[in-house]
């Protein structure tokens, strides 16, 4: 098992902004994608009903739920589809196909996996330094909910 002491001995002596190539990026573990797909997506999303708008907090919170779950998550993925690179269909493939040990409760499979896949093109971009990109799905993804009642 590792520990605390492991991941200490790891970065120790590595800066946080290690750059790392796009392939190499592109061939992290899909979940890993995934995971910081999720935040992300989280993150800019808070940042831009904070600048946009004049929500409560409440509000924002409410909206981003509307927005950050499975099944949002898998339709937002059929929204950007057409529009993903190669690389980008390559790593929603792969995170779409990762076995994974658990689901969203109240989520069938498929939608959690194409969730799984949105999240890894997010984390995958974001990681690449390609903030502007994930900014151009969540306008369209934005939009969409927007204009049919969903936030």
């Amino acid at each position: 098992m590792k520990t605390y002491q492991d991941f200490i001995d790891k970065i120790a002596n590595v800066p946080a902004r290690r750059v790392r190539s796009k392939e190499e990026i592109k061939n992290l573990q899909p979940l890993v994608l995934a995971l910081v797909g999720d935040s992300v997506e989280s993150l800019l999303l808070r940042r831009r009903f904070a600048i946009l708008t004049d929500f409560k907090v409440n509000e924002i919170t409410k909206a981003i739920n509307s927005l950050v779950n499975a099944s949002a998550q898998a339709q937002s993925l059929k929204l950007i589809e057409d529009d993903l690179t190669q690389d980008e269909q390559d790593v929603a493939r792969r995170a779409r196909n990762t076995h994974t040990h658990s689901t969203a409760k109240n989520y069938d499979v498929v939608s959690y996996r194409h969730a799984t896949a949105f999240e890894a093109v997010l984390g995958f971009n974001y990681l690449s330094g390609n903030e502007r990109r994930i900014e151009l799905f969540l306008d369209k993804i934005c939009s969409y909910f927007a204009k049919n009642g969903k936030i």
